[in-house]
């Protein structure tokens, strides 16, 4: 049987369309495992930092080792810089702006929520500081927590 050409282009572009979805449903795979991956990247810096402060304060360690840093430091240090992106710690050059994190909206915000809930019950208010080097080439947060009272 002979296939006349209208009906090889109709094959052709229905091979087409289902590659398409193929790399589609291959897209949205890898999205969601790195959707997963940086879910987890948050709630592991959060579990950590939560863990080294109940760590610091059991063992009676001074209030510095309770700050962390996020971003890339004036030394260019890049400390948490995965962190710093998906948190979205810029702040539109603003550095009154508290990191994007705090605001509801923010796609990890829940995690940020369980952290701040888990400061309020331990007594600990977090606060997040914007650092700068003083010749406008880096800018980082850090993280630290103080007493709630």
């Amino acid at each position: 049987m002979t296939t006349n050409l209208g009906q090889t282009l109709a094959q052709l572009l229905k091979n087409e369309t289902d590659l398409s979805a193929a790399a589609a449903e291959k897209r949205a795979r890898l999205e969601s495992a790195e959707a997963l991956a940086n879910f987890n990247i948050v709630k592991q810096f959060f579990d950590n930092y939560r863990q080294t402060v109940a760590d610091c304060l059991s063992q009676g360690k001074p209030s510095k080792d309770l700050i962390v840093t996020v971003g890339t430091t004036g030394r260019g240090q890049d400390q948490n810089g995965k962190v710093y992106s998906l948190l979205q710690m810029y702040s539109d050059n603003n550095i009154k702006t508290p990191p994007r994190i705090t605001t509801s909206t923010h796609v990890y915000y829940a995690l940020w929520k369980e952290f701040l809930d888990w400061a309020t019950t331990s007594g600990l208010r977090p606060v997040w500081q914007y650092q700068h080097d003083g010749v406008g080439i880096h800018g980082w947060f850090t993280l630290t927590v103080t007493p709630l009272t």
